[in-house]
């Protein structure tokens, strides 16, 4: 009965990941990408985008979006990782659908689309010191079979590249 757990639990971890999963971001090189869905290789046809101001001023929080488009479009995850600080990027306050994990974000559950997009929302509070920093992700698009399948596809984001300023009076 344990050797059956540890091989279910084992299983598990590499295929199915309804509570979301970090480290498959563009974070410190090429990146895993997802291989919760049984997925080697990206989908370019899933369009995945952070969406926010490209300045912000030091100790300043502001909303991005992570949205995803296109795909089997029936639900979707994410993974967010910030390149300096992370303790900088957080869940929007009272937002359950959204979890903090090693540092970094993932949806708590998959969520569904509306009009081939889904979009999640997360809170960046820029850093005490000035300089250049990266938000980087990664999304899902599924058929929401619960199972790791071909049909499921995903991509990673386009690096978005922020600048923490000092505002001037």
């Amino acid at each position: 009965v344990t050797a059956l757990f540890i091989i279910s639990m084992f299983a598990l971890s590499f295929n199915w990941f309804p509570f979301g999963y970090v480290g498959t971001t563009k974070k410190g090189g090429e990146g895993l990408g997802c291989v919760c869905h049984g997925l080697q290789t990206n989908t370019p046809s899933v369009s995945v985008n952070i969406v926010g101001p490209d300045s912000v001023a030091v100790g300043e929080s502001v909303n991005y979006q992570v949205k995803i488009s296109h795909g089997p479009a029936v639900t979707g995850g994410f993974n967010l990782a910030v390149f300096r600080d992370t303790s900088s990027i957080s869940p929007i306050p009272g937002d359950t659908m959204v979890w903090r994990f090693q540092g970094e974000l993932t949806h708590a559950y998959p969520k569904p689309f509306s009009n081939d997009t889904v979009t999640w929302l997360i809170r960046y509070t820029a850093p005490a010191t000035t300089g250049i920093d990266t938000l980087y992700a990664t999304g899902n698009s599924t058929n929401n079979n619960g199972s790791a399948d071909t049909l499921d596809q995903w991509n990673w984001s386009l690096n978005k590249v922020i600048r923490n300023y000092i505002p001037i009076g």
